[in-house]
């Protein structure tokens, strides 16, 4: 996911570089730079294309190299997390049979869905789903 973000953001800047060059200038400024030091600083960025990049990515995304993930604890935590959601349809067969079970699985899993959606918005202040409720 964060290598897929920083190629969208190399082919904003192969797409459109003026627009990037005042995107980064812009939050030069919101460091209290003055425009002209921003849009100097920015200039600058620009001739080297990767370290450009990599402060874009930096200053717009929160990306750098030293937040991405260990690739071994996210498959472990991928791992125990899937673990984790495929038991609990399950659970209520350990206990009783038949359509009881059914439901009582039926209702719980779509509890445990709703729960991981309200969790989501909560911890990344995003929709869940792309809707725009209003």
């Amino acid at each position: 996911m964060y290598e897929a973000e920083i190629e969208r953001e190399r082919r904003e800047i192969e797409d459109n570089p003026e627009e990037e060059k005042h995107e980064l200038a812009l939050f030069y400024e919101l460091k209290g730079f003055s425009a002209e030091e921003a849009m100097a600083m920015s200039e600058r960025m620009m001739l080297q294309p990767e370290h450009f990049l990599k402060t874009l990515a930096q200053e717009e995304l929160g990306l750098s190299s030293s937040t991405f993930p260990n690739p071994m604890k996210e498959a472990i935590s991928a791992t125990l997390a899937t673990a984790a959601g495929g038991i609990i349809p399950v659970l209520p067969f350990l206990l009783w049979s038949g359509m009881t079970a059914v439901a009582i699985s039926l209702s719980i899993s779509t509890l445990a869905h709703f729960l991981v959606g309200v969790l989501k918005t909560l911890v990344t202040g995003r929709s869940c789903g792309g809707a725009d409720w209003k």
